[in-house]
């Protein structure tokens, strides 16, 4: 979907289609996350256009129209994206000479200039006063700079500073500078006349910001601001409260300082009682301490990164920044960062910032945006704190694309800095040892990693494909050595890889130990070995001193408490499991599998109504969860409710995409038979999936379904079918469960456990 905009036959033919694609080949040449980027031009039949992509939402005109003045602080961000986008251009020789309302588009909270390029090729062909007087302006005159307005041949990006400032005024008064009832009677006072002060419209705007707009609207170029690049960080400063815009009702500093000898007398007064209540005031603070820190930010959530590309392709490049920055900053010491399942329910939510930090239980958030073009990207990060709602800070980081995960760096060491957390000396090493990635290797690491998460057969698989690349392409890339170790535990514990236990077990660990060669303070590479170590080696001591390493290297780290709970519940320490099941769903509240788990572990101590409640949570978070609906399934069993059993592990066979044929059967076989012949059905549908090579989950089942069919001697053949085929999944867990409890008491299951080095 595109937008195609014509010239006016008149423009096209005064200004030629050579020189038209020329100008509009040059402007094609700027990527900015705040330029609506050109894809092609064209001549039809003489009538010349331009393609752009075509964007959802709405222009300022079209707001401006509706709302007339908008809210400062919405203005004063409009004013930072258009500055923003100016900067970019003129550092490319690029000037736009038509800045207005109707040029900036308003999509997904942020503002895209157009038409760049388009101004600059009508004037080179034609002369600005004869195109103004057959009443098509160059340019639009409420906007145009006074060097504009009188055809000035000597135009620079001086003028957009000048749109700028009309732009701004028209934003904060709801009317541009000068009006007029012809155009000619509008150019006439951009030249002659000077601008009313915005406050005389609208008393509440800050005199910093309308200091930088009179600044912006000077009639001498060199009396303005000299370039976007200069303005930019003033528009920043004002868009942060702490940035220094000052309070309404207060004077500029020179009114403040005219000597005045009433003011003065009166200012010695006031001065005295300001003396007293301050002392006053400091000494009651000082009283309450430290305790009550209402301005300490110690916990943060870093929402989705809004994808600027508009291109869906370009997802995984922009999820894989985001995961990078809630791990970087999941590593600064003092800091507590919510996982990131709980912040991708945020994606496309309009709610207010306070609300979900609220929800979330966090101090402040991070927000932000990622652009990509060609070579190069930009990062543009906020700290907005949740209550009160203010914007702390804004970043924008931009770099050569083998840069993106050096960025990230700076944007840690920039947030660490805002909220006044000291990095530790590891810490800040590491940040700054970041070195470039090529594009290629993040590439293929991002869609191995996206893959990895959705542990699907045929998504385990592409993952390590993908990881298996970044490593030939980069073998001292780190973070993609230990995701694909991960890559090989998963598919094995799935049965999906068509390898041997021994085999893929292998692969694994040779991944985590290079990870860790490479980087010995990479928390994901301990956790690699850790799950080799307990999964292929089934050496629990090991795992879970490895894995403690990793908590201790990111304590924010939620998938490692949760992997301790597994290590723990395989050595039957089940309350020790609960604690670290309870700190993962903490650090990642909205997860389901951490509801799920802590669940598990409320159902292995005998909890089954709370373990029920996580269940149920468990399914609100996602609804497709089915482990969550065998958990389910477990506490019915447990407390004899087999209808609802029966309903439980019909729905997790749905889920799982179980035929709807052999689901009618399910239920068939429980009215005909009840929960007896319910599970000798079963029986006969796990042990089709043993024949087909389907492992999984499947040796599990296999145990438990003779287990509750009172078939122990069956149970325990079952269960060294588990050991010959070195199932560690299920063994390691399997061993506490409570459904397993009449196996426990016959020797041979002892000489199995035995046998597996349990």
């Amino acid at each position: 979907r595109v937008a195609v905009k014509v010239l006016r036959p008149e423009l096209a033919a005064a200004l030629g289609a050579d020189r038209f694609h020329r100008e509009i080949e040059i402007a094609a040449n700027l990527h900015h996350p705040h330029i609506l980027p050109l894809y092609d031009s064209g001549d039809a039949d003489g009538f010349l256009y331009y393609v752009m992509p075509y964007e959802e939402g709405q222009s300022l005109r079209d707001k401006l129209a509706k709302e007339g003045e908008l809210p400062i602080p919405e203005a004063v961000r409009i004013l930072r994206d258009v500055v923003d986008a100016l900067s970019e251009a003129h550092e490319k020789g690029v000037v736009h000479r038509d800045i207005k309302p109707d040029n900036v588009l308003l999509t997904k909270h942020h503002a895209l200039v157009t038409d760049f390029g388009v101004a600059k090729a009508v004037s080179e062909a034609t002369g600005a006063h004869r195109l103004t007087t057959e009443g098509v302006a160059l340019g639009t005159p409420a906007y145009m700079s006074p060097e504009q307005a009188a055809a000035d041949k000597h135009i620079d990006h001086r003028a957009d500073i000048y749109a700028v400032g009309a732009l701004a005024y028209e934003l904060l008064t709801g009317r541009p500078p000068f009006t007029g009832t012809t155009p000619q009677e509008v150019l006439s006072a951009q030249v002659t006349r000077p601008p009313t002060p915005v406050t005389e419209y609208r008393a509440t705007v800050p005199p910093a910001l309308e200091q930088l707009v009179m600044k912006c609207l000077e009639k001498k170029a060199a009396d303005r601001w000299q370039s976007a690049e200069e303005l930019l960080p003033q528009l920043e400063a004002l868009a942060t409260p702490s940035g220094g815009i000052t309070p309404t009702g207060t004077m500029p500093a020179g009114e403040v300082l005219a000597p005045r000898r009433k003011m003065f007398v009166r200012a010695a007064a006031l001065l005295g009682v300001l003396v007293l209540v301050v002392v006053g005031g400091w000494l009651a603070l000082s009283s309450r301490g430290e305790a009550e820190g209402s301005a300490t930010i110690r916990s943060l959530a870093v929402l989705p990164l809004d994808n600027l590309m508009g291109d869906p392709e370009q997802a995984h490049f922009v999820d894989g920044l985001h995961d990078i920055l809630i791990g970087e900053l999941s590593r600064v010491e003092d800091l507590t960062v919510r996982g990131r399942t709980s912040v991708l329910r945020y994606r496309e939510t309009e709610q207010a910032s306070s609300e979900i930090a609220a929800e979330l239980a966090v101090d402040a958030l991070v927000t932000g945006s990622v652009f990509r073009a060609g070579d190069s990207v930009r990062i543009q990060v906020q700290l907005i704190r949740g209550s009160p709602e203010t914007v702390l800070s804004s970043h924008i980081f931009h770099g050569r694309l083998s840069q993106a995960l050096a960025l990230q760096s700076r944007v840690v060491r920039a947030i660490a800095g805002e909220i006044e957390v000291v990095l530790s000396p590891q810490d800040a090493r590491r940040l700054a040892s970041k070195r470039e990635v090529d594009p290629e290797v993040q590439e293929a690491y991002y869609r191995g990693r996206a893959l990895w998460r959705t542990r699907s057969g045929d998504g385990l698989r592409r993952s390590v494909t993908y990881l298996e690349e970044a490593v030939r392409l980069d073998s001292t890339f780190a973070l993609a050595w230990a995701g694909l170790a991960d890559a090989y535990m998963m598919g094995q514990v799935y049965g999906v890889l068509g390898l041997s236990g021994d085999e893929a077990h292998g692969r694994a660990e040779a991944a985590a130990t290079k990870a860790l060669e490479l980087d010995a303070t990479l928390a994901e590479a301990h956790a690699a070995l850790a799950n080799v170590r307990f999964y292929g080696a089934w050496d629990r001591t090991e795992a879970e001193t490895l894995m403690r390493r990793a908590i201790d290297l990111n304590p924010s780290y939620a998938q490692a408490h949760d992997w301790l709970g597994d290590i723990l519940t395989s050595a039957g320490r089940l309350e020790a499991a609960l604690i670290a099941y309870q700190q993962a769903r903490e650090l990642d509240p909205f997860s389901a599998l951490m509801h799920r788990d802590v669940g598990q572990a409320l159902r292995r101590l005998g909890r089954c109504d709370d373990a029920m409640e996580h269940a149920r949570t468990s399914l609100e978070l996602d609804p497709e969860y089915v482990r969550a609906y065998r958990l389910l399934r477990d506490c019915h069993i447990t407390a004899g409710r087999y209808d609802e059993a029966v309903e439980a592990e019909i729905l997790a066979g749905r889920v799982a995409g179980t035929e709807p044929s052999d689901l009618r059967l399910a239920r068939r076989a429980y009215d005909d038979g009840g929960w007896m012949g319910f599970l000798e059905w079963q029986l006969e549908t796990i042990r089709a999936e043993l024949s087909d090579g389907r492992l999984g989950y499947t040796y599990r089942r296999l145990v438990e379904t003779h287990t509750l069919l009172g078939n122990a001697d069956e149970a325990l053949r079952a269960l060294q079918l588990a050991v010959d085929a070195r199932d560690g999944f299920f063994l390691i867990f399997g061993m506490s469960d409570p459904l397993l409890e009449p196996l426990r008491g016959d020797p041979r299951w002892e000489q199995l456990m035995q046998r597996a080095g349990l």
